[in-house]
């Protein structure tokens, strides 16, 4: 059984996002808990998520200052306040009320293939769009369908290609 895929990591008994020794998200059965200084910071129940979305770098410390600097002006001029990330963090719209929500999570000391933070954001966002979203908190579940993903080769990498993929993956576990 395969234990990691890019930044997802089956610790102990629950599937998370990110660094399981520093900030994290837990793939819970009751929704996905942010964890931060060894303490459950907060819970959103699944049901709330309408959408999901991950974004993180292959390297722990891939950003650039440049990037980092468009990413200010960019969120100063549409409104919205910019909290710098490193590189990993999580985002999703709440329902109940309707509100953006962003997350950061620690970046593992090994590298995330770059097809791998693709596939993991491509079937998380299914996931939630398809109402399946209770399902990433059942380790059992998530367990098959990272081996599944896993069998996914890096020469289908592209978008289509992986939707594709994805799409099929979680019709098979419906």
């Amino acid at each position: 059984m395969l234990k990691e895929l890019g930044p997802l990591e089956l610790a102990e008994t629950h599937w998370v996002i990110g660094d399981p020794a520093g900030e994290h998200m837990k793939l819970m059965p009751e929704g996905l808990a942010h964890w931060a200084d060894g303490i459950e910071q907060h819970i959103i129940p699944w049901s709330r998520l309408m959408n999901f979305g991950l974004e993180t770098q292959p390297g722990k410390f891939a950003s650039s200052k440049g990037l980092d600097r468009w990413a200010r002006i960019m969120a100063n001029l549409s409104g919205v306040g910019y909290m710098a990330s490193g590189g990993s963090r999580v985002g999703a719209t709440l329902r109940h009320p309707y509100v953006d929500w962003a997350a950061d999570f620690d970046h593992h000391s090994r590298k995330y293939s770059r097809h791998h933070i693709n596939l993991v954001d491509e079937f998380l966002r299914q996931a939630v769009e398809r109402k399946m979203a209770n399902r990433l908190g059942d380790p059992e579940w998530m367990s098959a369908a990272v081996d599944k993903l896993s069998q996914m080769p890096a020469s289908g990498s592209r978008r289509r290609s992986r939707r594709t993929f994805v799409e099929g993956l979680l019709a098979d576990c419906d």
